[in-house]
């Protein structure tokens, strides 16, 4: 839970990935973020083709998890996640019983995604880095970042923003957002401690616990 950043991007040629680099570890150097090398490695995708991987994750602030800047050696972005899968064998394990739950404001379930609807393949080029805990100038931060590497190193990009920044260019609901998942946080936190269910056993469980809160917070917010 929390605000954060989906995105995918296409370097406009391979022969920019010594540059991209170049140019990201002259930022972490001028702005403190940490930075990870990862690859080359061969990588074997979902539709079985085999690719070559080399690229950076980027920790621009200590709350926000690092920033995915891997590609292959079709120039598409590559998720660390799941390189490290496949690197294992384990990939198409790790989402065998992959579930998306969505519920409406009353709790209810509205509706259920199975792995059997997820497209792996295209799992594997989208990265997210979540920003909920780093603020809003982190999330700031990290959008103007990837307009700048849009307009000098990618032929395409895609960016789907939870805190809506990306879309609007403005800071307002982004503010809101952020700190209302705050709140719900802290409440789930205390509602989990305080709560009558003495034991939750499975996912069904948990499942049960949400929708209880849930209503609750829809409550609250009218």
């Amino acid at each position: 839970m929390g605000v954060t950043i989906h995105y995918t991007a296409t370097l406009k040629s391979p022969a920019l990935l010594p540059e991209l680099f170049d140019e990201i570890e002259e930022l972490s150097d001028e702005a403190g973020w940490d930075l990870t090398h990862i690859g080359p490695d061969e990588v074997r995708m979902p539709d079985a083709t085999e690719v070559q991987a080399e690229g950076f994750l980027l920790s621009m602030h200590e709350q926000m998890e690092p920033v995915n800047l891997i590609f292959d050696s079709n120039r598409q972005m590559i998720n660390f996640a799941y390189l490290l899968g496949s690197s294992t064998g384990d990939s198409e394990q790790d989402v065998q019983n992959f579930e998306i739950v969505e519920m409406d404001a009353e709790g209810e379930i509205k509706r259920v995604t199975s792995n059997d609807s997820v497209d792996s393949q295209v799992m594997a080029r989208w990265a997210s880095t979540k920003t909920q805990f780093a603020g809003p100038e982190a999330h700031i931060g990290l959008c103007k970042l990837l307009q700048y590497l849009s307009g000098k190193y990618f032929k395409t990009i895609e960016v789907e923003d939870e805190g809506e920044y990306w879309q609007s260019g403005e800071a307002e609901t982004l503010i809101l957002k952020m700190n209302f998942l705050d709140s719900v946080m802290d409440d789930l936190e205390l509602y989990l401690k305080t709560s009558s269910r003495l034991e939750i056993k499975n996912s069904d469980d948990m499942l049960e616990e949400l929708k209880k809160f849930w209503s609750i917070v829809s409550r609250k917010k009218k």
